[in-house]
C-alpha cells in the first residue's frame, strides 16, 4: 500500500509540473501574439504610406495592360515554423500552397520560411529551392525578410516575374486561415486612389526624384513591407496555433491531475481503514489474551 502511495505521489507531481510547464507557454504564446499584432498595426501604416507614393509615381503612367497575365515564372515563398506543439499549422499552410501551386503549370520555384515546411515540400515532389529558418522574435524579422529578399532578386533576375507569399493568418472566429498574396506584378487595384483627378488633402503630392529611380525604391519597401507583413502573421497565427493546443493539454492534464488525486486519496483512506483496523485487532487480541 506504502509502495502504491509512493508511486501516485510520484505521478502526481509529475503531471503538476507538466502543468506549470503549459501554464507558462501559454503565458508566452499570449504575450508573442500581443507582440506581433502591434508590429502589424506599426506596419499597416507604413505600407499605406508606400502604396500612396506608388500611386502618385504611376498616376500619370498608361494604364496597365488588363487580360492574361504574361508568360513568366511564378517564385511563391511559404511560411512555416521551425517549432512544434502547434497543431497542423505547417501541414495546413503547405497543403494550400501546393493545391495553389498545381493552377500553374509553368516554371515554378518555391522557397520554404520555416524548416518543418521542407521536408513536406519534399514528400510531395514539390521541394523547395530555399530553406530558411523563421524568426523568433519582433527584432529577428528584419534580417530574415533582408535574406528572403535578397534571394527573391536573384529569382527576378533570373525571369521569375511574378511573385507570391502563402502564409497562415489570423482571423475573427477561426485560429488562423492560409491565404495566397500576389506581390509582383503590382496589384494597381489595391493603390488609394489611384488616377483620381482629386487628391484627398489640399496639399497636392509631387515629388523630384526621377521618376524610374523613386518606382524602384518604392517597389523594394512594398517587398519588403509586403514580407516583412506575411511573416508578422504567420507568427502570429503561429503562437494563437500554440496557445490553442496548449488550451487542450491544459484541459487534458486538469482532468488526469483530478483523477490521480481523487485514487491518492481513495488509496490513503484505504490505507489509513487497514491501519485502524490493525490497531483494533491488536487491542482485542491484548484483551482476550489478559
Amino acid at each position: 500500500m506504502a509502495e502504491s502511495l509512493e508511486i501516485l505521489q510520484r505521478h502526481i507531481a509529475s503531471v503538476e509540473e507538466l502543468h506549470s510547464i503549459v501554464r507558462t507557454m501559454k503565458t508566452l504564446s499570449a504575450v508573442a501574439i500581443r507582440q506581433y499584432e502591434k508590429a502589424l498595426e506599426s506596419l499597416e501604416e507604413y505600407q499605406r504610406t508606400v502604396l500612396y507614393g506608388l500611386s502618385v509615381v504611376l498616376r500619370d503612367r498608361p494604364p496597365e495592360p488588363r487580360g492574361e497575365p504574361p508568360a513568366e515564372g511564378w517564385g511563391i515563398v511559404v511560411f512555416g515554423t521551425d517549432t512544434g506543439l502547434c497543431g497542423r499549422f505547417n501541414e495546413d499552410v503547405t497543403r494550400f500552397a501546393l493545391e495553389r501551386v498545381a493552377e500553374y503549370p509553368g516554371t515554378l520555384r518555391l522557397m520554404a520560411v520555416g524548416e518543418r515546411v521542407c521536408p513536406i515540400l519534399e514528400e510531395a515532389g514539390r521541394p523547395a529551392e530555399e530553406c530558411m529558418g523563421t524568426p523568433g522574435t519582433v527584432a529577428a524579422i528584419t534580417p530574415v525578410v533582408q535574406e528572403a529578399l535578397v534571394r527573391l532578386e536573384a529569382w527576378h533576375a533570373a525571369g521569375i516575374g511574378r511573385l507570391a507569399l502563402v502564409f497562415n493568418r489570423q482571423l475573427r472566429g477561426e485560429v488562423y486561415r492560409p491565404h495566397f498574396e500576389p506581390i509582383l506584378p503590382v496589384d494597381l487595384d489595391r493603390l488609394p486612389h489611384y488616377r483620381r483627378k482629386q487628391w484627398p488633402s489640399r496639399t497636392l503630392p509631387d515629388y523630384t526624384m526621377e521618376g524610374g529611380r523613386l518606382f524602384a525604391a518604392l517597389l523594394r519597401q512594398h517587398l519588403f513591407a509586403s514580407v516583412f507583413r506575411a511573416s508578422t502573421h504567420s507568427l502570429a497565427s503561429e503562437n494563437a496555433s500554440r496557445l490553442r493546443a496548449m488550451q487542450a493539454a491544459e484541459r487534458n492534464i486538469d482532468e488526469r491531475l483530478q483523477a490521480l488525486l481523487s485514487e491518492y486519496r481513495a488509496e490513503r483512506q484505504n490505507a489509513i481503514t487497514e491501519e485502524l483496523l490493525d490497531v483494533v485487532s491488536g487491542f482485542e487480541a491484548l484483551k482476550e489474551s489478559v
